[in-house]
């Protein structure tokens, strides 16, 4: 399930994180109203995003961008720190379904007037708190099968 060669205290990480993950996923659940953000204080040097990045735009209904055949238009993002910064990580969303134990890479429906950088740069600072400063663009898939 894990790469090959992992340390010892890297697997006890991960390990930690699951059984965090499994409990944070029985407790905070859309049904109960319960949520994992919370309020930070404000302190000297924070930086908040922008609150019109920090939710859905819109939601699904209407304002979601289509293709011909009627599917949603998806983006996606692999997110990395220069390798000056530590990269050679990629950037991991915790799937919000218990029964997946998935991880994911930020991804999500277009929303109308953005075009597919727009909307995976947008996605990143929904689903994963950071933002990128370039997103090459490598490949567009017309259509996929979830498997």
């Amino acid at each position: 399930m894990y790469p090959k060669g992992l340390s010892s205290g890297t697997m006890d990480q991960i390990r930690n994180v699951e059984k965090m993950r499994l409990s944070d996923l029985t407790t905070y659940v859309k049904v109960n109203g319960k949520s994992l953000r919370k309020k930070i204080p404000a302190f000297d040097g924070i930086k908040i995003a922008p609150e019109k990045y920090l939710g859905s735009n819109h939601g699904r209904e209407g304002v979601q961008r289509l293709t011909k055949d009627n599917k949603r238009k998806l983006s996606a993002a692999v997110v990395s720190r220069p390798q000056e910064l530590g990269g050679g990580d990629v950037l991991l969303i915790s799937s919000s379904n218990p029964t997946k134990n998935d991880w994911l890479l930020p991804k999500g429906g277009w929303d109308k007037g953005e075009d597919i950088q727009h909307a995976a740069l947008r996605e990143v600072i929904e689903e994963g708190g950071v933002r990128c400063y370039t997103c090459p663009l490598f490949r567009t898939l017309t259509t996929y099968t979830n498997l």
